[in-house]
């Protein structure tokens, strides 16, 4: 009889004869020296043959396992004498490398060589492309972005970086040549400063500037509804979240514990006057599109405000009084510059039709967002 839970075996020799063995104290103690049991080998040969077993691509075995130990497969075996045939191929190519730039070789083997097929010339426009993107830098034509011209008010006017009228920027009009020459010479020195699309924002690093949402004691979490929009204003939402989405600002969630709702307001332009139904002319400021917001008032309720000092108006003008020139480099997108602390991320999470998504970048309508960036602005201009 054999128990298995208790490891001892009984051998019934008789009416009167028992013998029973103790398995573990037996592995223990063998009574011959050096001698090994066969449970010792059994269950790593086991392994070994459920670990081949499992592999479905013989090709694998037989790059592993060694050919001494033998194979379970005929599969196996061909592997093995298809790889023992093989012999390496010596290089017959020779490849130096090359001090002249690519355009000038390229320009050298056309003049020698024709192409032969129509691949040929594929790959030799695309050689080409890819010349004249080495030779034009960072101010590339095909790399230009496309950006609308708005009519400009009276004393400015456009002035582009780039040839072909790529790379606009806004200059006085009364600028002389030689001054918009050496303006346009200093700007092309700063591609990478200069941004017209949200794909051109670097940010600023976290060891500058960081913005975190420090939420008062015992502050309970808000999860908020999304609300209607009509048909039109939800194209905007929609034209927005996934310009947002392409930049990397803002990533889908799914388990935040605050929640805020989307609303549209309108885009204020230029004032204008217009006649009412009694004809009397009356100043309206027009209508020119609408603006995606996050009404993120309970988040800022919940939040310790930041009291760093703003500069004051009066003072920022008296100090450009006294200069004969003003030079007005607007921060794109400044608040997007600026990245959110990961812990708090989840905080800035906004809900609509669309589903719910949360800022890895500062986004307007944080009441500490000005105070963060007029830190950042300080801590840069300072030096």
């Amino acid at each position: 009889m054999i128990d298995v839970c208790e490891g001892t075996i009984e051998l019934n020799l008789g009416k009167d004869l028992k013998m029973k063995f103790e398995i573990k104290d037996t592995m223990r103690k063998p009574t011959i020296e050096g001698q090994l049991f066969y449970t010792e080998e059994m269950d790593p040969l086991a392994d070994e043959l459920l670990e081949e077993l499992s592999l479905e691509d013989h090709l694998q075995v037989a790059l592993t396992k060694d050919q001494s130990e033998g194979y379970l497969n005929s599969e196996t075996e061909e592997y093995l004498r298809l790889l023992d045939t093989f012999r390496p191929v010596p290089n017959i190519f020779c490849i130096e490398e090359l001090d002249e730039p690519l355009c000038e070789v390229l320009e050298v083997s056309s003049t020698d060589n024709s192409i032969e097929s129509g691949r040929e010339q594929e790959s030799a426009i695309e050689l080409d492309i890819r010349c004249k993107e080495q030779a034009q830098g960072d101010w590339s034509e095909l790399k230009a972005p496309k950006v609308d011209l708005k009519p400009l008010l009276k004393g400015l006017r456009y002035a582009f970086l780039g040839e072909n009228s790529t790379y606009p920027i806004i200059v006085k009009s009364e600028l002389q040549p030689e001054q918009l020459d050496a303006l346009l010479v200093e700007l092309r020195k700063y591609r990478k400063a200069i941004g017209y699309t949200l794909d051109d924002i670097k940010g600023i690093s976290p060891d500058l500037c960081i913005h975190k949402i420090h939420l008062e004691d015992e502050t309970k979490s808000s999860i908020e509804p999304q609300r209607r929009l009509n048909p039109n204003l939800k194209e905007v939402v929609k034209k927005e979240i996934l310009k947002l989405l392409d930049a990397g600002i803002i990533y889908p969630i799914s388990d935040s514990t605050w929640i805020s709702p989307v609303q549209c307001v309108p885009k204020k332009g230029g004032i204008t006057v217009i006649k009412n139904d009694k004809e009397e002319l009356i100043p309206t400021r027009t209508i020119v599109g609408h603006r995606m917001c996050i009404d993120y008032r309970k988040l800022n309720y919940a939040s310790r405000k930041d009291h760093f000092p703003l500069l004051f108006i009066d003072q920022m003008l008296e100090r450009l009084a006294i200069h004969p020139f003003y030079s007005f480099l607007d921060g794109y997108s400044g608040f997007f510059q600026i990245p959110i602390h990961p812990n708090d991320q989840e905080k800035t999470t906004f809900t609509c039709s669309y589903g719910t998504f949360a800022y890895r970048r500062m986004p307007f309508g944080l009441c500490n967002a000005p105070a963060t960036f007029q830190r950042c602005m300080t801590s840069i201009f300072q030096f």
